[in-house]
């Protein structure tokens, strides 16, 4: 891929999936490690809990890939857990099971049992939906990756014009950076904390000097690469697309960008910068449009417990109690008291109150109500 020339070019570009994260209800490692085309005797179970999902209790893990499961009983064969102490599972919980593959499981995934099988990432997610009934995608990272000796833009030039005010991401100008003598500039464009749809740009090469990994390092002149990650309802809406699609995952991102992504030529925001144009190509826009469901009251609680939001509220009732509450939060429960409601929560505590049959309760949760 190295280029002779100066000017960069689109034959320098290659997009990965570099993180794949979904979810199922009532189904067994064997039945996934089928779907998967991957052997079954060859994964090392161990203890551990997934960040945000306390269901989970332990994981398999092969060559990057982890399979997390909240019911031993997942596993269809005999293991030996004597060092491991577990709650039994509820009788009514059902079984979930979370596969996991990391950047490195899923260059192992696409060079291997992709390419054996005569498969491309698009042929797989449109099995993965033809196969099981529900299919909950957590999780998708798509990145763009420019190899080019003179990138078409660094971290560094995007923050400079994140900083004059000349780019938009959506509706958001949120954006932020962090930066090293070893690892070089990050720039984030929305917000790290709660973007459902990230962007994160940074120089690849330095990350992997500074990892050690240089014979990964030098195989290019420069590597520079724009990173998306989109989680929860996006990243299922993002997925759903590249298996209809079925074209190639960097005309899937630069589509995207085209149609998300902005940077202007000064502060009125009317042209755009010409690199971007080149580096986006001929690329059609696209928008992926997003459908809220409200959900059940019983599925708020579950979430509330199995999501840690009941551990949080107990640990900052405990430091309201000892004069320790972080500035401005007080009383945890008398907050809650005051607390204003949106309507579609009302609307899910109304249907529960009807099914429970007390719907002499419902003129107390309209006093709830935000009216804003």
């Amino acid at each position: 891929m190295k280029s002779t020339n100066s000017t960069p070019t689109q034959s320098n570009l290659f997009a990965l999936v570099d993180w794949f994260q979904f979810k199922l209800k009532n189904v067994s490692v064997s039945e996934i490690c089928k779907f998967l085309k991957l052997p079954s005797d060859v994964w090392v179970i161990s203890k551990g809990k997934l960040a945000g999902y306390q269901q989970f209790i332990a994981y398999a893990e092969f060559c990057n890939i982890r399979i997390y499961m909240n019911n031993f009983s997942l596993l269809d064969y005999d293991s030996d857990f004597d060092d491991f102490e577990f709650d039994e599972p509820n009788e009514n919980d059902y079984s979930q099971i979370m596969v996991q593959f990391s950047g490195r499981g899923c260059r192992y995934f696409e060079d291997v049992i992709l390419k054996n099988n005569s498969l491309t990432w698009s042929l797989f997610f449109e099995n993965l939906f033809d196969t099981f009934e529900k299919v909950d995608v957590r999780r998708i990272d798509l990145n763009l990756n420019d190899v080019n000796e003179n990138p078409y833009f660094t971290p560094t030039s995007i923050l400079n014009l994140c900083e004059k005010n000349r780019f938009t991401y959506g509706r958001s100008t949120s954006y932020a950076s962090v930066g090293t003598y070893r690892l070089g500039q990050t720039t984030y464009l929305g917000s790290p904390k709660t973007s459902d749809r990230l962007i994160i740009i940074y120089d690849k090469q330095s990350e992997r000097l500074a990892k050690g990994q240089l014979f990964e390092a030098s195989q290019f002149p420069s590597w520079v690469r724009l990173e998306i990650r989109f989680i929860r309802k996006i990243a299922q809406e993002m997925t759903k697309k590249i298996a209809k699609e079925k074209i190639d995952i960097i005309d899937i991102i630069k589509g995207y960008l085209k149609q998300q992504l902005h940077f202007y030529s000064d502060i009125t925001q009317e042209k755009e910068m010409r690199f971007w144009e080149r580096y986006l190509g001929a690329s059609k826009p696209f928008k992926i449009v997003i459908k809220h469901e409200n959900t059940t009251i019983e599925e708020k609680a579950n979430w509330l417990d199995f999501g840690g939001g009941l551990s949080v509220t107990r640990v900052l009732e405990f430091l309201t109690n000892y004069g320790l509450a972080p500035k401005n939060v007080g009383s945890v429960y008398e907050n809650a008291e005051k607390k204003k409601i949106p309507k579609s929560l009302a609307i899910s505590v109304i249907d529960y109150l009807d099914k429970v049959k007390r719907l002499d309760l419902i003129p107390e949760v309209l006093k709830m109500i935000d009216k804003k």
